[in-house]
This record gives structure tokens, sequence and C-alpha cells, in this order.
């Protein structure tokens, strides 16, 4: 839709005006700050950049923009912060995002993102938030995202996703809030959800889990929040837990 004479700008800066070239509305915010003449994109909307001009973060939440997150974003080397939530952006989410390897926080949230999860999100060794909640995202969850070491945020909620908890969940020990409610998980939860010893909250409600609560939850000491209803699970909640905290609804609780 846009189309640029590019003259002394900097690479991320040429860049971002091929992301934006994918978008068919942006807010004038961006329209009139994203300036090809500029020498870097420093000062643009939504952006900041490192001490070299290298782009460090975009967040350009909430601003009713439309259109396709372009293949183009993998060229940004030093992205670390990627915050696009609360638009109108569709289609698949580019696979060359996993080229963003020093990434820490990817908020791709509500929008109306389609198709899988890309395999090469396990490059994303830095990532430390994967936030891809109420899009409309299928197929199963890949191993590949649970082999991201850092992660303490996993907001896959509200999505398509269909298939097991992957068996590895268990390697992201440092995870703080897993929220998988709100698709269409089947199967068991996997035993190994006992070696998330930090984690606080764990959504599975709304899915189409079976089977009985792994023995592994009560490793979970620091559990504030348990959400399991409307599923076909059963078994023991622990009786050190606090009742207020464990949302069982439809629950079958052994004595």
């Amino acid at each position: 839709m846009y189309g640029y004479t590019v003259s002394g700008l900097n690479s991320d800066g040429i860049t971002l005006l091929a992301l934006l070239r994918h978008w068919t509305s942006v807010p004038p915010s961006i329209t009139s700050s994203w300036n090809a003449s500029d020498s870097s994109p420093c000062s643009w909307a939504g952006v900041e950049c490192d001490n070299a001009h290298n782009v460090m973060s975009i967040n350009l939440s909430s601003q009713a923009i439309s259109g396709r997150l372009g293949p183009e974003i993998g060229h940004l080397s030093q992205l670390q912060v990627l915050v696009l939530s609360y638009n109108n952006i569709f289609g698949v989410i580019p696979k060359e995002l996993g080229n963003c390897s020093v990434l820490e926080q990817l908020d791709l949230s509500v929008n109306n993102f389609s198709g899988e999860i890309p395999d090469r999100f396990e490059n994303l060794q830095s990532l430390l938030s994967l936030s891809l909640y109420e899009n409309m995202l299928i197929g199963e969850i890949p191993e590949s995202v649970f082999r991201i070491p850092h992660l303490e945020y996993v907001y896959l909620n509200n999505n398509n996703f269909n298939g097991s908890i992957p068996a590895n969940v268990g390697n992201i020990s440092e995870v703080l809030s897993l929220w998988l409610d709100g698709n269409q998980l089947s199967g068991t939860i996997p035993s190994s959800i006992g070696n998330c010893s930090k984690l606080e909250e764990l959504y599975l409600n709304q899915n189409q889990l079976v089977g009985i609560l792994p023995e592994s939850l009560n490793n979970l000491e620091n559990l504030a929040y348990l959400l399991v209803s409307q599923n076909s699970l059963e078994g023991r909640i622990p009786l050190g837990w606090a009742i207020a905290r464990v949302y069982t609804s439809g629950f079958i609780v052994q004595d």
C-alpha cells in the first residue's frame, strides 16, 4: 500500500518500511513519523533502538493496524521486544520470526492470526514471555515451544489448538504462568508438569482433557490458581491447597 524512496535510512529502518507495506490500515502516528528520509527509525512511533541504532523494541499495541506480519521481521537481528497485540493482523505467523534470536517478549495476542505455531520458535532461546492468546491458531502445540528454557509466561489460551499437551511441558522449569485454556486439547495432563516448580497459574479449563490429575501436581507448592473445569478430569486435590484458589466446576474430586 505504501511506497517510499529510501536514501540514507539504515537497514533496520528499511526493514520496518517493508513491514509497513504489508499493512492496509495504520494510524496517522505511524504514517507521519515513519519517515523514509530519516537516517534511522529510532524516533519513529512505537520503536526503540540501542546505541548503535539497531531496533530493539517495537510496541504497536492497540493501533488499529490491519494487514499481515511480513517475513521481513526476521531481519531485525537485535529485536528484543515485539508487541502487536489488540490489532487486526491476520495470516500466518511468519517462520522468519524464529531468526530474531535475542527476542525476549513476543506478544501477538488478540489479533486474527491463523495457521500453526512455527517450529522455528525453538530458536528463540532468550524468550521470556510468549503471548498468542485470542487468535485463530490451529494444530498441535509444538514440542519446540517447551524447548525454550527461560520461558516465564506462556499464554496460548483461546485459540483452536488440538492434540495433547506435549509431554516435554516440564522442560520450562522457570514458568510462572501457563494458560492453555479455551482450546481443544485432549489426552491427559503430562506428569512432567510437576517439574514446573515455580508455577503460580495453571489454566487448563475449557478443553477436552481426560484422566486423573497427575500426582506430580503436589510438587507445585507456589501454585496460586489451578483452573481445570469443563474437561473430563478426575482425581485428588492436594489437601494443603486453599480451596479458594482451585476452580474445579464439573470436576470429580476423590475422597
